[in-house]
């Protein structure tokens, strides 16, 4: 019974053999997660690469909805615009007109409720 419990060379050998293995394998699988890491960060950023589209001169859109003799009162208007309130009063009559609202990012409200199980 005592010669379970005894400690020899062997033990200590054994041990700190499997210690060992166990750090060796954990810094190779770190190195191996953060190539990984790298070889992904790489593939998305060519896959995130936007398309160069021929250069165009910009197109002043004022609103989408607005025929020729609004789009050019919204122009008049923009370009007879000396401060930043004449240029917010024509973005609210806008906004009035068109009816634009900001879309509302959705949310999930979870409310509580005691139960048998979280009292």
């Amino acid at each position: 019974m005592m010669t379970l419990l005894a400690v020899t060379s062997q033990t200590w050998l054994v041990t700190l053999l499997g210690f060992g293995i166990v750090l060796v394998l954990l810094c190779i699988f770190v190195f191996l997660m953060k190539g990984l890491g790298a070889v992904m960060q790489r593939l998305e950023s060519k896959l995130a690469q936007p398309k160069v589209a021929p250069a165009q001169p910009a197109k002043k859109e004022y609103a989408k909805d607005a025929d020729g003799a609004t789009t050019a009162a919204i122009a008049k208007s923009l370009e007879l615009a000396q401060t930043d309130t004449d240029l917010a009063a024509v973005a609210f009559a806008l906004n009035l007109y068109y009816g634009v609202h900001d879309a509302e990012a959705p949310k999930l409200t979870i409310l509580g409720h005691s139960t048998h199980w979280n009292r």
